[in-house]
């Protein structure tokens, strides 16, 4: 039983988690859109469209219609509102 435990607590465990950090192409819109976040607030939101897009191995003009997607907000919004101070210092990313 305990080491059943065990396996249970790697599989949530957030120290170990699987979740994607750069290949989001497959990944569901939650995951894809907590990728995204998480790589645009690691930034401060000093990313270019081109620079995101290449990370997440996608073409510029993709990035900014799934941007858009995701966050009913373009890139540029979405990077603005990361890199406003108040956001990030309420941010756990």
């Amino acid at each position: 039983m305990t080491e059943l435990l065990h396996q249970h607590r790697q599989k949530i465990s957030k120290s170990r988690s699987n979740f994607p950090r750069k290949n989001v192409r497959h990944a569901n819109r939650d995951a894809q859109s907590g990728a995204i976040m998480t790589y645009l607030t690691q930034k401060s939101g000093q990313v270019s469209l081109k620079e995101a897009a290449e990370y997440f191995g996608y073409q510029a003009n993709y990035f900014s219609r799934l941007c858009r997607k995701l966050f009913a907000a373009d890139f540029v919004h979405l990077r603005r509102t990361i890199s406003g101070s108040t956001w990030l210092k309420t941010s756990y990313f």
